[in-house]
């Protein structure tokens, strides 16, 4: 897993303890599980997926930016439990 300059500001024991979970959610669409926290597809541009924390729509800035399934982007800083 390829992290950018997002793994400094993210401690290290929560990128390890959590391996990224790619599966779909009970209604079919594709999802990342990492942990208890949920990323759902965004889309494409170019060759990246953008994934946002399903907890956006309260303003959490978590993402992931995935290539070819894998983790090349991360922000893991949530601002909810």
């Amino acid at each position: 897993m390829s992290l950018s300059s997002a793994e400094s500001q993210t401690p290290h024991r929560i990128l390890r303890s959590y391996a990224p979970v790619f599966t779909t959610s009970r209604y079919g669409k594709p999802v990342i599980q990492m942990g208890r926290y949920r990323f759902n597809k965004s889309g494409n541009t170019g060759w990246k997926t953008h994934w946002y924390c399903v907890k956006a729509c309260m303003k959490c800035k978590a993402k992931i930016v995935t290539k070819d399934d894998e983790i090349i982007e991360i922000n893991a800083l949530h601002n909810h439990q």
